[in-house]
């Protein structure tokens, strides 16, 4: 199966200073993957600065390793990041991904879960502005990357 993910920071390097960016590589995403105990499979991810969605596409490709449905563990990844650029590149990877996996992608659905904020500001944390609030009943983030 080809790659199609951008997993390495394409940007101005002086933005990504002035942020505290770190783009995490894919290789250490998929060893962090790993680390959790158990089966992931049914279990929500929430990642506060997900860049590029690197960490996100490591624990579904753990997922689907597991045997859950692509489409499925889909709907089970959040992410929020302070930079909109990288918004658009995670969801186009997260895209990717599902038409490598031959999942079922929801355009809608998935700005509601990925989308530009600040996760330590309480007024955007979580799907902070109105057009970005899920379903009142979201269950409990099993893991929170940070």
């Amino acid at each position: 199966m080809e790659n199609t993910q951008v997993t390495e920071f394409q940007g101005d390097k002086e933005t990504a200073q002035e942020f505290g960016a770190f783009y995490t590589p894919m290789p250490l995403c998929e060893k962090m993957a790993a680390m959790f105990s158990g089966p992931i499979v049914g279990k929500t991810f929430l990642d506060p600065t997900i860049g590029y969605g690197n960490l996100i596409i490591a624990v579904l490709n753990r997922k689907v390793a597991e045997g859950e449905d692509p489409s499925q563990a889909l709907t089970e990844v959040y992410g929020i990041e302070l930079q909109p650029e990288c918004v658009d590149v995670c969801l186009q990877n997260l895209k990717n991904w599902a038409k490598e996996h031959n999942a079922s992608w929801n355009d809608k659905l998935m700005r509601t879960h990925i989308h530009q904020g600040d996760a330590l500001d309480d007024k955007s944390y979580i799907f902070g502005d109105e057009d970005f609030r899920p379903e009142p009943d979201l269950g409990d983030f099993s893991q929170f990357f940070g």
